[in-house]
């Protein structure tokens, strides 16, 4: 099947008719770096969410409740209140930052206890908003925003159901299935015979977009992106307090100590624009990759020949030659105006995505199975190509991130059996000297008969020197 589909395609719908019923009509298979904010449900005006938002608070009111009837940590109370705070993972959503499978991420008891230690502190000052909940993935590593959606997913799990139950029946949608839910109950939901997987579908006004940063330092993205409180907390330490305050974990700490500064923060948070993500225009680019795909590939057709696929060295033929497409067209069909709009240029994921569009189409006009986001070892391959036991594995990687540092993982690639060749393609980015150095290390590798890839590297600076295409075998 292909890769690259959205709801509306797979079910054979109008995209019209599926965003008429308020569905964000995402792109199956792949996370879009949106997360449901629980904030937005007060705006959203669909029957099956019309106490969504009390449910939610009450929720965590109970965990608030427990929390200010705990004396200690670790006391009945306490364990009550983080045991409301663990989730599993959400199913079938397709949102959130991007990984290898279709569900979200659980809040495991660990990290529940220390949500709970937080959320302890915070009411320590007699703040028993709700919101505050929401606030934690501030303060707490591993607690990003969307965790905050999963857990919201996860506690208005059936009203997620019914909506979903109901815009298929509207829609005769007829790829259905029946599913039982701990609620007790059996649905009727989307269906992916293929995959043998369900879809659960999202409204769109309840999703916003994530920050780039998913580690400890989402504080230090709210302050930077937010000039208001940015203005106020420097108010609140009479200094910048980058440098008043030295650490990440410090700054955090600060503003936990005093009631003040808590319930600034909260009061900002509380007062914040509701705004849900804007589809329309699709500002961040999270969905438009895949519209632009399809610009190119109606401007420039691929040209496929009959060839039946006997070998390996086929396979690696059909890779080369999905590479070399990618190439020509950013180095000289301006795909590559696409990577740099506004003057900066998109992630590493964003360039994975379009030249998996390109190996889509070339996949299935071979017979190739396409597995994006592979994993193997203890850490995942960008895309592998395969046909029974013959695998062909590729990576991206920009020059603007550590290419040197990932050299010294090529010794890894060759303890995987059945990984039988691999690409590197490297996107460049003004980098010479560090691609010149990555060049002198694979040169190195080879006179001490190490494993080396074969690589390309493609240009896609829109004023770049001449560029050839470099194969090193």
């Amino acid at each position: 099947m292909k890769w690259i589909q959205t709801i509306s395609e797979y079910f054979w719908i109008s995209k019209e008719d599926l965003e008429s019923k308020w569905v964000y009509d995402r792109i199956l298979w792949f996370d879009s770096r949106l997360f449901v904010d629980p904030f937005l449900l007060k705006e959203l005006v669909i029957n099956e969410f019309n106490w969504a938002e009390e449910i939610l608070r009450k929720r965590i009111k109970n965990i608030i409740k427990l929390l200010r009837l705990s004396e200690e940590e670790n006391d009945i109370a306490f364990r009550k209140a983080a045991e409301l705070i663990i989730t599993k993972e959400t199913k079938w959503v397709w949102i959130g930052y991007w990984n290898d499978t279709d569900d979200g991420n659980s809040i495991w008891p660990v990290l529940a206890h220390n949500i709970a230690w937080i959320g302890k502190k915070i009411i320590g000052y007699w703040i028993d908003d709700p919101e505050i909940f929401e606030l934690i993935w501030l303060f707490q590593e591993w607690f990003w925003a969307d965790r905050i959606s999963d857990f919201t997913i996860w506690t208005l799990e059936t009203n997620f159901l019914n909506f979903t139950e109901r815009v298929c029946y509207e829609l005769w949608i007829t790829n259905i299935k029946s599913i039982d839910f701990k609620d007790g109950n059996s649905y009727m939901l989307p269906y992916i015979t293929e995959q043998e997987k369900y879809v659960l579908f999202i409204p769109q006004k309840l999703l916003r977009n994530l920050p780039i940063s998913q580690d400890a330092e989402n504080i230090e993205h709210v302050v930077e992106f937010n000039k208001e409180l940015r203005d106020r907390l420097n108010k609140l330490v009479w200094k910048d307090w980058r440098e008043y305050i030295q650490t990440i974990g410090a700054r955090k700490e600060h503003i936990l100590t005093e009631e003040k500064y808590v319930k600034d923060l909260l009061s900002f948070y509380k007062n914040r624009p509701s705004i849900s993500y804007d589809f329309i225009n699709d500002p961040l680019w999270r969905d438009l990759w895949l519209s632009i795909w399809k610009q190119f590939a109606e401007r420039f057709p691929i040209q496929f020949e009959n060839t039946e696929l006997k070998s390996l060295e086929d396979i690696k033929n059909i890779v080369r030659k999905m590479i070399i497409h990618f190439q020509k067209l950013t180095e000289h069909n301006q795909l590559n105006k696409t990577f740099t709009k506004w003057n900066w240029a998109y992630d590493e994921k964003y360039v994975q995505r379009i030249f998996l569009a390109i190996a889509d189409t070339f996949c299935i006009a071979n017979n190739l199975d396409l597995s994006p986001e592979s994993k193997k070892s203890n850490w995942p391959v960008d895309f592998k190509m395969s046909q029974w036991n013959k695998k062909v594995v590729v990576e991206t990687k920009l020059s603007k991130n550590d290419i040197i540092k990932w050299i010294a993982q090529i010794e890894e690639y060759e303890k995987w059996e059945d990984a039988y060749w691999i690409y590197l393609i490297i996107i460049t980015w003004d980098h010479q000297t560090k691609l010149e150095r990555f060049e002198e290390i694979i040169d190195e590798l080879k006179e001490k008969w190490k494993y080396t890839p074969e690589y390309f590297i493609i240009d896609w600076r829109l004023n770049p020197t001449p560029s050839n295409l470099k194969l090193v075998l």
